[in-house]
Parts: structure tokens; sequence; C-alpha cells
């Protein structure tokens, strides 16, 4: 859907990053940012700009629109290794995806 989002790609441009999702109980996956083009993966990935680690059922309700991602990090659910502007993005980014889905 990245890819394909005119929205998504005017909001990564120039943003070249590479994110770790830890789900507690679900494994890691990986979304690499270069040059406007989205890829992922679910194994580990080196290199990493950004890991986000919280539980699987927490990242499925912040996914689903259902828990805000900044609450989740106020309240220690989900951590942070990284620059706390890269997760922002991460937010700005499924935000963008969660409206898409809605229509």
């Amino acid at each position: 859907m990245g890819n394909e989002l005119e929205d998504l790609q005017d909001e990564v441009e120039g943003w070249n990053r590479r994110l770790c999702f830890d789900l507690l109980g679900a494994g890691q996956y990986w979304l690499a940012v270069q040059d406007g083009c989205f890829t992922t993966g679910d194994d580990s990935l080196e290199d990493v700009d950004l890991i986000l680690t919280l539980d699987a059922a927490v990242a499925a309700r912040i996914f689903a629109g259902e828990t805000d991602a900044e609450s989740a990090f106020t309240s220690g659910s989900l951590r942070i290794e990284g620059d706390l502007p890269d997760a922002i993005k991460v937010q700005e980014l499924l935000e963008l995806v969660a409206e898409e889905i809605e229509y």
C-alpha cells in the first residue's frame, strides 16, 4: 500500500529509514523506506534506525486505531529505541494508512 499511495510517498520524501517492530509474542518485523519505496520483512534487520518494542496485542490496537501510540508510549506499553522524531513519523504514516483503509 505504501508504494501506491501518493500521500505516503509525499510523507516519506527524503526520509530513508530502517525500522524494526519487535512484537512481543509474535516476532520481529521490519519496514525499510528508501527513496520513497517501502519494503518489509519478518526477520531481523541490521543497521536499524528505530526499534519499536511492544506487545503484539497493543500493536494490533494501535494499527487498528483503537489505541493511540503516544498513550502507549507514555504508559510504558511501547518502548522506543532511536530518534523520537522518527517514531512520530511512523505514527503519522500509520494514521495515513488507517484513513485510507477506512474508505
